[in-house]
């Protein structure tokens, strides 16, 4: 995604070197760990840890399913916050049921490589 590389780069311009992606899955485990129709949004990419995230609960809002709350207690059989604890890679905000439905904010620390070129940032030809 142009946004998030774009971002990225800002993130890395400024002299930190890294970024923070976050990014929201919702899916259903099947019995013996497989997961199926699983789908995952990339949400954006943050300067800092803490921005990503405060974002978390945000993301769980926006791209959580309608229908499966992830703020109503009574419909998930397992909630997880890992906000105080969460790693450079790793859960957020997790929450499970029963039926094996699931849905989670994520994040992940990026390195920016300044060696890389940039390809199309204007909207040019991505081949030329």
């Amino acid at each position: 995604n142009g946004t998030i590389c774009a971002a990225a780069a800002a993130a890395s311009a400024e002299g930190a070197g890294e970024a923070w992606l976050l990014y929201f899955e919702r899916g259903t485990h099947v019995k013996g760990g497989a997961v199926r129709e699983a789908q995952t949004v990339y949400v954006g990419v943050f300067d800092s840890k803490a921005a990503a995230i405060r974002n978390a609960s945000r993301a769980m809002d926006l791209y959580g399913d309608a229908a499966l709350p992830w703020r109503q207690r009574d419909l998930w059989g397992r909630r997880e916050d890992y906000r105080r604890r969460v790693g450079d890679k790793g859960t957020v905000l997790a929450v499970k049921n029963s039926s094996g439905a699931y849905q989670q904010a994520k994040i992940r620390k990026l390195h920016h490589n300044r060696d890389l070129q940039e390809v199309a940032s204007d909207g040019g030809d991505p081949w030329a």
